[in-house]
C-alpha cells in the first residue's frame, strides 16, 4: 500500500528537506490531519510519499499562469519543489515494493517561483501575472522550501520521465 501525504508536514521550514528531514514544529491544522493520517497508514504496513506542487497537463502553475488567474507570492523568491502527476504515479506503483518507511518526492529541479513563471510567460507568449502581497496567496505559494527526493528515486528505482518543470510543462 501507498500513502499520498504532502510536504505541508514541515510547516514554515526553509530550505531542503529529503528522507531524513524530522518533522519537529509544531504543525498547522492541514499539517497535524496529515500527520494523523500517515500514521493511521504506517501502522497498516503502507509506504508513505510525500509530496510537494502536483502538476500536469491540466493541474499546476503553468495552468494558472496560461489561464490568467495566477499571482506571485512577494516578489516570487521563495524556492519550491514540484512532482509531475506520471512521476508520481511510477513513484506509487513502486512504494509497495520497497521497504516500508516515509519517502520525500520530487522532481530534480526545485526553483524560485519566478523562474518559473518568468519560463512560463517567455515559452507561451502570455502577459505577466501581479506581484501580491505573500499573505494574499495560498500558503503552499509562500514557502522557500526545496524537495531532495533522490532517496526515493534511488530506493524505489524510478527515473523521472520530467525531471525539471520545463519538462513536465511543456505543451506536447
Amino acid at each position: 500500500m501507498t500513502y499520498l501525504s504532502s510536504t505541508v508536514v514541515y510547516g514554515e521550514r526553509r530550505g531542503v528537506v529529503d528522507d531524513e528531514t524530522p518533522v519537529t514544529e509544531a504543525p498547522s491544522p492541514a499539517a497535524a490531519l496529515r500527520l494523523s493520517a500517515e500514521e493511521a497508514w504506517r501502522r497498516l504496513g503502507a509506504t508513505i510519499l510525500r509530496c510537494p506542487a502536483i502538476y500536469g497537463p491540466e493541474r499546476g502553475l503553468h495552468v494558472r499562469v496560461l489561464a490568467g488567474l495566477h499571482k506571485v507570492a512577494g516578489d516570487g523568491s521563495g524556492a519550491t519543489s514540484r512532482i509531475h502527476v506520471e512521476d508520481l504515479a511510477a513513484l506509487a506503483l513502486a512504494a509497495p515494493q520497497a521497504p516500508r518507511r516515509t519517502f520525500v518526492v520530487g522532481d530534480a529541479e526545485p526553483a524560485r517561483q519566478r523562474d518559473v513563471v518568468d519560463w512560463i510567460v517567455e515559452t507561451y507568449g502570455v502577459s505577466q501575472p501581479p506581484s501580491v502581497p505573500a499573505a494574499m496567496v495560498h500558503e503552499t505559494l509562500r514557502g522557500d522550501r526545496r524537495v531532495d527526493g533522490r532517496g526515493a528515486l534511488e530506493a524505489l528505482g524510478v527515473t523521472l520521465r520530467y525531471p525539471s518543470f520545463r519538462d513536465g510543462m511543456a505543451r506536447r
